[in-house]
């Protein structure tokens, strides 16, 4: 029966997606273009393997970039209204 609350418990907590982009000014696009932005992609290491999975992307050194964090929430909110105290 504790397994079934603390499951329970843990469904009332947001699941969140989180994407990520950096957003500047690339080598291969025109420079009338104007910056643009790309995703980042991110992947899931597996703890049982032993290889990274680092991804890097190439950017100009004299450039500006900005980190851009999307946080979207999956479930709803669930609302639970508890009585306390006397009901007379």
């Amino acid at each position: 029966m504790i397994g079934f609350q603390a499951v329970k418990h843990v469904e009332l907590l947001p699941r969140v997606a989180v994407s990520v982009s950096l957003r500047g000014r690339w080598a291969d696009t025109p420079a009338e273009k104007g910056t643009e932005e790309r995703p980042i992609l991110i992947h899931k290491n597996e703890p049982s393997s032993s290889q990274r999975d680092d991804i890097w992307m190439q950017v100009a050194t004299e450039e500006e970039y900005t980190l851009v964090v999307n946080l979207r929430r999956l479930n709803k909110a669930k609302v639970f209204y508890f009585a306390c105290g006397d009901q007379s």
